[in-house]
């Protein structure tokens, strides 16, 4: 689990801005596991939520756990090529986009 993993090396990740999950199929259970876990992070207040950019580029994840990311505060940048997301995923994602910049 994604915040189990964050939160335990919480002291050692504070200063941690983007990460790279690109070519990992962590499918969108995976995804939705570490939106979870950037919600969790910000409702919180701990370190974890300085994250604002994540290259989800060819993970298998769906539109469901894009849309959750987009709704994490603290995102500012999500990759998303190779998703296979199609007209249905980007309609479902393009409300979400007016406060993300890239």
């Amino acid at each position: 689990e994604f915040a189990k993993v964050l939160k335990s090396h919480q002291e050692n990740i504070q200063d941690l801005k983007e990460l790279n999950f690109a070519d990992n199929p962590i499918g969108n259970d995976g995804v939705l596991s570490l939106a979870k876990s950037l919600k969790q992070s910000n409702e919180e207040g701990d370190g974890n939520a300085m994250i604002s950019v994540l290259d989800l580029s060819a993970t298998n994840c769906g539109s469901e756990s894009a849309t959750a990311l987009l709704k994490c505060s603290s995102i500012s940048s999500v990759r998303l090529f190779n998703n296979n997301l199609g007209s249905k995923g980007f309609e479902a994602l393009t409300p979400l986009l007016g406060g993300h910049p890239t």
